[in-house]
């Protein structure tokens, strides 16, 4: 698709690919914009299968991600590290002092916490879909938890059944991702109340479920803001997700284009887009 934008066939590519970002930022044939969180990848843990029933053994796994390796060899530095749900695309709730609490890269902590599981090693299998990034990243996680003590398979799934087994609970670990909603809502009720529609883990905690129900009553503002910073800072402990990275979009285009809407949720407008001749 990004030859196809350079020689005029394609006037809009919704999601540059993080090695061609800076190509399109110096070629002044193209308008663009960035966002930075439009989408994030994650690992899911079934906290209801082994070895993940053990919180300790959750945190071990996310204490050994080198996210900063991840954004450099998959994204061509086009990510942040994540260290919690709450995306930067959610400015009024996104906290910066998850940098503190959540589970930055450290070997050491990892190897404790699966002492405190009472474990000398911990095994699991990562399913992942059929596609390049998704095995490039699944690689380079199999390579860092490996230092720590810890050997993960990798499965590869076409789409279908990949997301069968989601939907089934049927994993261990699963590599995914998400992106915005309207509301942030549509990220932490969904996957993170025992009732959410898409908590293929298995998560629940009463702690959680009662914030999260606040949330939906309480009006936009600083009450709501630290109900889900409240929120979050239980969820960074309990581990269903290992947080990886949120990713910057950038969306390109000819010129040429005009109206198009910036809203950063992967999803393109053209409603009043006009090409000029």
């Amino acid at each position: 698709k990004m030859a196809n934008l350079q020689t005029g066939e394609v006037d809009i590519v919704d999601s540059v690919p993080p090695k061609d970002h800076a190509m399109v930022k110096a070629n002044p044939q193209f308008g663009y914009w960035e966002a930075q969180g439009t989408r994030w990848p994650m690992i899911r843990l079934n906290v209801a299968k082994e070895p993940f029933t053990n919180k300790a053994a959750r945190q071990a796994v996310a204490y050994a991600i080198n996210r900063d390796e991840i954004i450099k060899a998959v994204y061509f530095g086009a990510a942040i590290p994540a260290f919690g749900p709450i995306s930067p695309i959610y400015k009024s709730y996104y906290d910066p002092a998850v940098e503190q609490y959540g589970f930055s890269h450290d070997i050491s902590k990892a190897r404790a916490k699966l002492a405190e599981a009472g474990l000398d090693r911990l095994a699991f299998t990562l399913e992942i879909s059929n596609n390049p990034t998704q095995q490039r990243m699944a690689e380079i996680i199999k390579r860092q938890l490996s230092e720590a003590g810890i050997d993960m398979d990798i499965q590869v799934y076409e789409s279908t059944a990949f997301q069968d087994r989601i939907t089934n609970k049927q994993y261990q670990a699963v590599l995914g991702s998400w992106t915005p909603r309207p509301d942030i809502d549509g990220t932490m009720y969904r996957h993170f109340a025992s009732d959410g529609n898409v908590n293929s883990m298995s998560y629940s905690n009463p702690q959680v479920d009662d914030l999260l129900k606040r949330t939906r009553v309480l009006p936009a503002g600083p009450e709501r803001v630290q109900a889900y910073r409240d929120v979050q800072k239980l969820i960074v402990d309990d581990c269903p997700w290992v947080f990886l990275v949120f990713e910057t979009q950038l969306v390109a285009w000819q010129k040429r284009v005009t109206n198009l809407p910036h809203i950063p949720d992967m999803m393109l407008r053209l409603e009043r887009v006009q090409v000029e001749d």
